[in-house]
Protein backbone atom coordinates (compact mmCIF):
# COMPACT_ATOMS: atom_id res chain seq x y z
CA UNK A 1 0.00 0.00 0.00
CA UNK A 2 1.39 3.31 -1.00
CA UNK A 3 2.50 5.66 1.91
CA UNK A 4 -0.04 8.87 0.48
CA UNK A 5 -3.18 6.49 0.85
CA UNK A 6 -2.25 5.07 4.66
CA UNK A 7 -1.87 8.57 5.61
CA UNK A 8 -5.81 9.25 4.72
CA UNK A 9 -6.63 5.94 6.58
CA UNK A 10 -8.43 6.52 10.33
CA UNK A 11 -5.69 5.40 13.01
CA UNK A 12 -6.87 2.31 13.32
CA UNK A 13 -7.28 1.14 9.74
CA UNK A 14 -3.48 3.28 9.58
CA UNK A 15 -2.17 1.23 12.60
CA UNK A 16 -3.71 -2.11 10.55
CA UNK A 17 -2.15 -1.80 7.80
CA UNK A 18 1.10 -1.57 9.01
CA UNK A 19 0.70 -4.44 11.73
CA UNK A 20 0.00 -6.48 8.11
CA UNK A 21 2.99 -4.90 6.45
CA UNK A 22 5.11 -5.66 9.30
CA UNK A 23 3.74 -9.59 9.53
CA UNK A 24 4.25 -9.81 6.11
CA UNK A 25 8.29 -8.89 6.35
CA UNK A 26 8.26 -11.64 9.37
CA UNK A 27 6.96 -14.14 6.98
CA UNK A 28 9.28 -13.38 4.52
CA UNK A 29 12.44 -13.57 6.83
CA UNK A 30 11.18 -16.45 8.14
CA UNK A 31 10.82 -18.48 4.93
CA UNK A 32 14.09 -17.24 3.83
CA UNK A 33 15.30 -18.48 6.84
CA UNK A 34 13.89 -22.01 6.28
CA UNK A 35 15.30 -22.21 3.26
CA UNK A 36 18.90 -21.47 4.24
CA UNK A 37 20.73 -25.33 4.07
CA UNK A 38 21.07 -26.94 7.29
CA UNK A 39 24.48 -28.69 8.60
CA UNK A 40 24.37 -32.26 7.75
CA UNK A 41 26.05 -34.85 10.10
CA UNK A 42 27.51 -37.35 8.09
CA UNK A 43 31.08 -38.50 8.40
CA UNK A 44 32.55 -35.33 7.90
CA UNK A 45 31.13 -33.68 10.62
CA UNK A 46 31.99 -36.60 12.98
CA UNK A 47 35.45 -37.19 11.40
CA UNK A 48 38.01 -34.60 13.76
CA UNK A 49 36.10 -35.77 16.84
CA UNK A 50 37.01 -39.45 16.05
CA UNK A 51 40.79 -38.03 14.89
CA UNK A 52 40.99 -36.35 18.15
CA UNK A 53 39.71 -39.45 20.55
CA UNK A 54 42.28 -41.84 18.50
CA UNK A 55 45.49 -39.04 19.09
CA UNK A 56 44.44 -38.76 22.52
CA UNK A 57 44.23 -42.72 23.20
CA UNK A 58 47.22 -43.29 20.97
CA UNK A 59 49.92 -40.89 23.26
CA UNK A 60 50.33 -42.08 26.48
CA UNK A 61 51.13 -38.30 27.80
CA UNK A 62 47.46 -37.23 26.28
CA UNK A 63 45.07 -39.94 28.07
CA UNK A 64 46.52 -39.42 31.84
CA UNK A 65 44.10 -37.74 33.95
CA UNK A 66 44.15 -35.03 35.72
CA UNK A 67 43.34 -33.42 39.01
CA UNK A 68 39.87 -32.02 39.27
CA UNK A 69 40.76 -29.94 42.03
CA UNK A 70 40.54 -26.63 40.41
CA UNK A 71 36.85 -27.43 38.68
CA UNK A 72 36.10 -28.97 42.50
CA UNK A 73 37.13 -25.30 44.00
CA UNK A 74 35.34 -23.28 41.70
CA UNK A 75 31.97 -25.31 42.08
CA UNK A 76 32.51 -25.54 45.97
CA UNK A 77 32.80 -21.38 45.72
CA UNK A 78 30.23 -21.11 43.74
CA UNK A 79 27.69 -23.24 46.24
CA UNK A 80 29.00 -21.06 49.04
CA UNK A 81 27.85 -17.99 47.33
CA UNK A 82 24.52 -19.51 46.24
CA UNK A 83 23.77 -21.20 50.27
CA UNK A 84 26.16 -18.53 52.11
CA UNK A 85 25.74 -15.56 53.63
CA UNK A 86 24.35 -13.33 50.62
CA UNK A 87 21.42 -16.13 49.92
CA UNK A 88 20.68 -16.07 53.75
CA UNK A 89 20.16 -12.40 53.26
CA UNK A 90 17.91 -12.66 50.34
CA UNK A 91 15.78 -15.51 52.00
CA UNK A 92 15.36 -12.89 55.22
CA UNK A 93 14.32 -10.23 52.80
CA UNK A 94 12.07 -12.50 50.89
CA UNK A 95 9.99 -14.10 53.82
CA UNK A 96 10.18 -10.17 55.07
CA UNK A 97 8.37 -8.71 51.76
CA UNK A 98 5.83 -11.90 52.66
CA UNK A 99 5.14 -10.82 55.90
CA UNK A 100 4.54 -7.35 54.41
CA UNK A 101 2.51 -9.18 51.76
CA UNK A 102 0.65 -10.79 54.43
CA UNK A 103 0.14 -7.54 56.86
CA UNK A 104 -1.82 -6.09 53.93
CA UNK A 105 -4.14 -8.12 52.89
CA UNK A 106 -2.09 -9.01 49.50
CA UNK A 107 -0.58 -12.59 50.04
CA UNK A 108 -1.15 -14.50 46.91
CA UNK A 109 -0.86 -18.51 48.67
CA UNK A 110 0.73 -19.88 45.60
CA UNK A 111 3.58 -16.89 45.37
CA UNK A 112 4.11 -18.07 49.64
CA UNK A 113 4.35 -21.31 49.06
CA UNK A 114 6.73 -20.95 46.34
CA UNK A 115 9.24 -18.40 48.01
CA UNK A 116 9.30 -20.88 51.26
CA UNK A 117 9.51 -24.10 48.91
CA UNK A 118 12.74 -22.55 46.92
CA UNK A 119 13.92 -21.21 50.50
CA UNK A 120 14.24 -25.35 51.49
CA UNK A 121 15.36 -26.61 48.42
CA UNK A 122 17.76 -23.78 48.00
CA UNK A 123 19.10 -24.17 51.77
CA UNK A 124 18.30 -28.19 52.00
CA UNK A 125 20.09 -29.05 48.83
CA UNK A 126 22.90 -30.73 50.55
CA UNK A 127 21.30 -33.12 52.12
CA UNK A 128 18.88 -33.70 49.71
CA UNK A 129 21.22 -34.52 47.61
CA UNK A 130 23.45 -36.28 49.93
CA UNK A 131 20.26 -38.35 50.83
CA UNK A 132 19.49 -39.57 47.33
CA UNK A 133 23.36 -40.60 46.60
CA UNK A 134 22.71 -42.75 49.83
CA UNK A 135 19.28 -44.40 48.81
CA UNK A 136 21.03 -44.91 44.77
CA UNK A 137 24.14 -47.22 47.02
CA UNK A 138 26.28 -44.18 46.53
CA UNK A 139 29.37 -43.35 48.93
Amino acid sequence: MPASHVMRLSRRARSIAENSVRAAAVHRTLYQMSKRPTRTTGIGSILPILVGAGVIAIVPEFAHAQSAAPVEGILDWFVGVLQGNVARSVAIIAVCFLGFLFLTGRMAWQMAFSIVIGIGIIFGAAQLVDAMKSSAGGT
